[in-house]
């Protein structure tokens, strides 16, 4: 068994979009956009009991 700390090797699928974000230098600005509008996407298809 490995131990981690407080990083944990598991990311969700949003953390991922939000990590191509952060690294836009290795990105295009079309790549950029798209992954812009997953997180729009992702976030509001949150049912809205959930942000409160």
């Amino acid at each position: 068994m490995h131990f981690y700390g407080i990083n944990n090797p598991i990311q969700s699928s949003y953390e991922l979009l939000w990590r191509e974000i952060k690294e836009w230098e290795n990105n295009s600005g079309i790549t950029i956009q798209n992954t812009l509008r997953r997180i729009l996407e992702n976030y509001f298809s949150i049912p809205t009991s959930a942000r409160l």
